[in-house]
């Protein structure tokens, strides 16, 4: 997903461009940023996985879903972009294989159903 934004920044504040499929920045923290178990509902299925990372994401994109923590709390956002999808959240497909699916059906172009 970092390098799908339009700028990553390093722990100095340095800014480096990045591709630019995504609007918004990501900015390097010094100290973990996120670490946790996530769970994000795609297509009526529940798609497990976890995040662990040490930057902060700065976008104007609004999400296509939203993960959520063990306790309910909410977790990360999950953007859909034409066929990119992209989070922090590292999914663990065999969870919910309607789910990656519907992502893959997205990727190539073809109906979600």
């Amino acid at each position: 997903m970092l390098y799908c934004l339009e700028q990553l920044e390093d722990v100095e504040g340095t800014g480096y461009p990045m591709l630019g499929l995504i609007a918004g920045r990501a900015a390097m923290q010094p100290r973990l940023a996120a670490l946790g178990l996530q769970e994000v509902t795609i297509a009526g299925a529940s798609l497990r996985g976890h995040t662990f990372h040490f930057s902060r994401l700065e976008t104007p994109v609004l999400p296509y879903a939203q993960a959520r923590n063990p306790n309910g709390g909410l977790g990360e956002a999950v953007f859909c972009h034409g066929s990119l999808w992209a989070s922090y959240v590292h999914s663990y497909f065999p969870s919910a294989v309607p789910a990656v699916v519907t992502m893959l059906r997205g990727s190539l172009g073809m109906p979600a159903a």
